[in-house]
């Protein structure tokens, strides 16, 4: 499997990451920019340089690596995986922590924006918030009622929003541990979700081929973008607040612009797209793939 890096403006591929003996999970720009951090099948998490393509190699799983992500301020790397556990890492390449409690696949993982909290969903229909420092559980929610997919803090790190195959978005107060916000509108299940800059907006993207957009405040649903014709799989809000990217089983890549409404589509991988994601910059977008 791959990792390649694409120019937003172009549509070019620029660079080809190439080392994973498997299928590429999940693949996301350093805060920076400046690195790149991939995880497959092949149990490992390989840490990128972005400008020059040399890695580092992260072992520590016992099963295929399904999400790994840096902290806001790029010193950490956190992963998570079908053995039910993450770990965390340093942006040295040295293991800090192996996190356990889920029971089942653990499904996403990200940290909180003010670097205290680790949140991850899981095949057991739970979230579960870890302190990112020592590792250890601090909250459990439930809720869900099948696997949850993707979850993500609000800026203030006080609210977290999760999605599921149950076909929904929850929005959960973390104070309280409690959900306090569910949003109804796709007719399939939900894959992954992205939040705007200012977490005003939500972006979805769902088995039902679309990708949607949200008010937070309001749970309203306030666009349907459609244009992919298979499963969407993933999807990013960009740093800017107006461009989205989408990815899916038709092995594409659409880039939306949420003024104009329109799209451009990035053509290359010969497989189901797994991921994507802007750098910070919006100037490119990494995407990962089953295949080349």
């Amino acid at each position: 499997g791959t990792a390649r890096i694409w120019n937003v403006e172009t549509g070019s591929a620029v660079a080809v990451l190439s080392g994973h003996t498997g299928k590429v999970n999940s693949g996301a720009f350093s805060p920076d920019g400046f690195d790149v951090v991939t995880c497959g099948a092949d149990k490992n998490c390989r840490l990128w340089s972005a400008t020059t393509r040399t890695h580092l190699l992260l072992r520590s799983h016992q099963d295929q690596v399904n999400v790994c992500c840096f902290s806001v301020d790029t010193h950490k790397v956190v992963s998570c995986g079908k053995d039910h556990s993450l770990h965390l890492w340093s942006d040295s390449g040295a293991h800090i922590a192996k996190l356990e409690g889920h029971h089942d696949k653990v499904t996403w993982c990200t940290f909180s924006p003010d670097n205290t909290k680790i949140a991850s969903t899981s095949k057991d229909m739970t979230v579960r918030i870890w302190n990112a420092v020592t590792g250890k559980q601090i909250a459990l929610l439930e809720g869900h009622t099948d696997k949850v997919r993707t979850c993500l803090f609000t800026n203030d790190s006080s609210r977290l929003v999760s999605c599921s195959r149950d076909g929904t978005l929850r929005v959960w107060d973390l104070v309280h541990a409690k959900c306090v916000k569910i949003f109804n509108g796709h007719e399939g299940a939900v894959r992954h979700i992205s939040m705007s800059p200012n977490s005003e907006k939500l972006v979805s993207c769902s088995s039902d081929k679309t990708v949607r957009i949200w008010d937070v405040l309001s749970g309203e649903c306030i666009a349907v973008l459609e244009g992919h014709t298979d499963e969407v799989i993933a999807c990013d809000f960009a740093s800017d607040g107006i461009h989205v990217v989408s990815c899916g089983k038709d092995k594409t890549l659409r880039i939306w612009n949420l003024e104009t409404g329109k799209n451009i589509v990035l053509e290359g991988h010969e497989k189901a797209v797994q991921g994507c994601a802007f750098s910070p910059d919006c100037s490119k977008v990494v995407s990962n793939s089953r295949g080349k």
